[in-house]
């Protein structure tokens, strides 16, 4: 499954509520205000021993003055590679 973040960590719990569902498989793809949590030490190093992948979008990166701040483990992608995840999974979980 696909699971797609909207929301900042620091706004909401839908990140760590996302993390507690994760099954083998599943995928994490950051956007809108998500995007922070890709540049905050530790939260998302419960996501990335459980998710197979942790995504963010790069426009929305942009859009918050955020690009060059991703961790390491956190791949950027961008619009057509968010399509090519929609495709793949034809499951998607929306966390706002």
């Amino acid at each position: 499954m696909l699971h797609m973040i909207f929301s900042s960590p620091f706004q909401n719990r839908a990140l760590q509520q996302c993390v507690a569902q994760l099954l083998p498989g599943d995928e994490i793809v950051l956007l809108q205000d998500g995007v922070v949590a890709a540049t905050s030490p530790g939260q998302l190093e419960s996501a990335l021993k459980q998710a197979a992948a942790v995504y963010v979008l790069e426009t929305d990166l942009l859009a918050r003055g955020l690009a060059g701040r991703v961790a390491a483990d956190v791949d950027v992608i961008d619009h057509n590679m968010l399509v090519e995840l929609t495709v793949r999974h034809p499951n998607c979980m929306k966390w706002a």
